[in-house]
């Protein structure tokens, strides 16, 4: 398989962990820098590729509202409405969140034909393996799912209406997702219930 470049990509659908997905397009597309890992990761019925670390810079252009695929627990509007229904969706209320990107499904461009080729890249769970014991050990105790399920990395609104998405280890470079990770992590609810 070839690198992933911005050149290459007709679309990219973000697809959530709760099964929501919004269809960017190649020109909202601002910057691409992922680097994936060199072995193939098992999906649900194949191989797929995985990342490893990066971001994506995008700025949603209204004008695809009108026509943009996406799965969104709520309808999509139209125009400027519609834009920050999505900045929402991955920055919060507050412009920055921890993302639940848990795919990137990459359609690329296919030069002399009409068809394309679809590639479904795999997002990995930036938790450790201890918190992720921990938050097995927290449902047992309390009998429900911990929040947040999952989460992929790191998403910010930037000043220019550009919009960050960091996955993997690039997150760690932001202190908003380091306090968001600390402020909902299992293994620290254990340590202050241990405490008191």
């Amino acid at each position: 398989m070839p690198e992933i470049s911005k050149s290459l990509i007709r679309k990219i659908q973000l697809d959530f962990e709760n099964c929501e997905g919004i269809d960017l397009y190649q020109s909202e597309i601002v910057d691409f820098n992922i680097n994936l890992n060199r072995e193939l990761d098992v999906g649900s019925d194949n191989y797929q590729r995985c990342i490893k670390d990066g971001y994506l810079k995008i700025k949603f252009d209204k004008g695809y509202n009108c026509y943009r695929r996406n799965c969104l627990n709520q309808m999509l509007c139209l125009g400027e409405r519609g834009n920050k229904q999505m900045v929402t969706r991955l920055c919060g209320k507050n412009g920055y969140a921890l993302h639940d990107i848990c795919h990137l499904y990459i359609e690329y461009e296919y030069a002399g034909t009409g068809s394309y080729r679809r590639e479904c890249i795999y997002v990995g769970d930036v938790r450790s393996e201890e918190e992720n014991d921990a938050i097995v050990e927290w449902e047992k105790e309390n009998e429900e799912d911990y929040y947040p399920c999952y989460v992929g990395g790191y998403a910010e609104k930037q000043k220019n209406d550009t919009i960050l998405i960091t996955f993997c280890s690039t997150s760690e470079k932001y202190d908003n997702f380091n306090r968001l990770l600390k402020e909902c992590s299992a293994k620290n609810r254990e340590n202050q219930q241990i405490k008191n």
